[in-house]
């Protein structure tokens, strides 16, 4: 019979590392912002349809108390539970999901904002920001006088 830890069964758990009561893991800034836009959606849908949280609940299978939560943005959803929110509302699911931009604007960025990245003698490069790091990204070109490549 193999020895017993102190502290019995619980003994055999002492290796893993310990879990903090009542904390989560760190969930990314773009995850946060998706939960409150869904969240922000689905009570637009339920308050036009003039329904209580406790009638969604009973039609799609979810408590009332997770529904307000996700209203709030204060936790995250399954695909699956999303899907039948979905289906109750009669959306489709990336109307709940994806982003809208018909309201963004188009930015004017000045050439002088741009972050200086090299210069050679006759031209002047600047890196204009768009908003997306790994997107496409705005190169503005000064060429002075007869600056460019040499014949």
């Amino acid at each position: 019979m193999a020895p017993r830890h102190a502290g019995g069964a619980a003994g055999a758990d002492s290796a893993r590392e310990p879990r903090s009561a009542g904390r989560r893991p760190a969930v990314p800034e773009i995850s946060l912002a998706l939960m409150h836009v869904l969240g922000a959606r689905l009570k637009r849908l339920r308050l036009a349809q003039q329904l209580t949280l406790q009638e969604v609940a009973a039609n799609v299978g979810l408590s009332y108390s997770f529904l307000s939560m996700l209203e709030r943005g204060r936790t995250d959803i399954s695909l699956g539970r999303a899907l039948r929110l979905a289906s109750f509302f009669d959306v489709p699911l990336s109307d709940l999901l994806v982003q809208d931009h018909e309201d963004d604007q188009p930015r004017v960025i000045a050439v002088d904002e741009g972050e200086f990245i090299e210069r050679t003698p006759g031209c002047t490069l600047r890196l204009l920001g768009v908003g997306h790091s790994l997107g496409p990204q705005v190169v503005h070109v000064t060429l002075e006088g007869a600056a460019g490549p040499s014949s």
